[in-house]
């Protein structure tokens, strides 16, 4: 039997209007071929998880979990995060890239 979330948590996510991130660094001169992945979720305890996955492109990679206490923690987190990926040159070669325009990354309610 699979757990259900209940009425409230699946209309608090659906509300929030969740967005997961698919991004890649891709430069083959430089043997760059990376990616990484953020994906949002309450928890059972009435706060907040994200889910972070990253690695090379075409192997497993490693997936990590941090918990948040509120959304407006998440989010802050959340935007330091892609911040520091969309401005990876200097520490990996090259930039991270979504298809996304980057306005749809930084929504308002996450700050500028």
């Amino acid at each position: 039997m699979r757990p259900h979330l209940s009425r409230e948590l699946s209309t608090i996510f659906v509300e929030k209007n969740m967005q997961d991130y698919r991004l890649k660094a891709i430069d083959s001169n430089k043997g760059i071929y990376r990616w990484y992945e953020i994906k949002q979720a309450p928890d059972l305890l009435g706060g907040w998880s994200l889910i972070i996955s990253y690695g090379r492109i075409g192997r497993k990679g490693r997936t990590k979990v941090m918990s948040f206490h509120s959304l407006e923690e998440k989010d802050k987190f959340l935007q330091n995060v892609l911040k520091k990926r969309l401005s990876s040159e200097r520490r990996i070669g090259c930039n991270f890239a979504t298809r996304g325009r980057k306005e749809e990354l930084f929504p308002s309610s996450l700050g500028k």
